[in-house]
């Protein structure tokens, strides 16, 4: 554990000396306080659009820091031969897939930690007080930045940054329309798309459980059951994906 936890701390130093953190902080900043320039125009509505503006800058961010930081994680150690140096002391591929996991997932949890407090300080400014509802649909869309960085991490150790990110970006859309996947299989005229439908409808990560975003704009508090249900997904589902980037990484071979 203690290689896993070093290897976690560098990877979140190199995170976080990277440009791209504070120009997407800045951007969250940027798109929670722009919901108050549209506020004027919303008849009233100002501080729903604020909420839905910030939560959903909350998890537009943590994806593009997962885009642009994660993806390339792997393979920039690769391109410039540091993983072999790694990889020659007394670490396994396994301790080294699940560090850059980790410190990943650490960046972004500093993130998502101050964009966050950001949002909840701009609502108390327009006299919403402390929004509970907008906190606990914040901290249920932990379970979303949770899975998909390690949806990131498991492309990063087989394909190209690129083509890394792209596909992250394809699973994070797909994430949140799989109860239209499991519709369109049970209504397919042809067994055979019926069932490759309903495969993909299993293999995409249901990225809906973790919103609440809407109805917490509206001031509903997300149902308790979803925490329990959604961390245990979140924990079943990252565990198999980190699995299968912890395979894929031990049958490279590194030149």
């Amino acid at each position: 554990m203690t290689r896993i936890f070093a290897i976690a701390i560098n990877t979140w130093r190199e995170a976080i000396r990277d440009r791209i953190y504070l120009a997407l902080l800045g951007f969250a900043a940027l798109l929670i306080l722009a919901s108050q320039v549209l506020s004027p125009l919303a008849l009233g509505e100002g501080t729903r659009i604020t909420r839905d503006f910030g939560l959903s800058g909350l998890v537009l961010v943590s994806l593009l820091v997962t885009i642009f930081v994660g993806t390339g994680l792997v393979q920039k150690e690769i391109e410039r031969k540091t993983v072999m140096t790694i990889l020659s002391k007394p670490i396994g591929r396994g301790e080294f897939v699940l560090g850059k996991y980790l410190g990943l997932l650490m960046t972004l949890a500093v993130i998502f930690i101050a964009m966050t407090a950001l949002l909840l300080a701009v609502l108390a400014l327009r006299g919403d007080g402390f929004n509970q509802p907008v906190l606990l649909a914040a901290l249920l869309s932990l379970g979303e930045i949770v899975i998909m960085t390690g949806v990131a991490i498991f492309f990063s150790t087989c394909t190209s940054p690129m083509l890394s990110g792209m596909m992250t970006l394809a699973v994070s859309v797909a994430g949140h329309f799989t109860a239209d996947l499991n519709a369109f299989a049970e209504q397919a005229a042809s067994p055979l798309l019926a069932g490759l439908t309903a495969a993909l409808h299993w293999i995409f990560p249901n990225l809906e459980l973790f919103n609440a975003r809407n109805a917490a704009a509206h001031g509903v508090m997300p149902e308790a059951v979803r925490f329990s249900l959604g961390a245990g997904y979140a924990l079943l589902y990252t565990a198999a994906i980190l699995l299968g980037s912890i395979v894929i990484f031990r049958r490279r071979e590194f030149r």
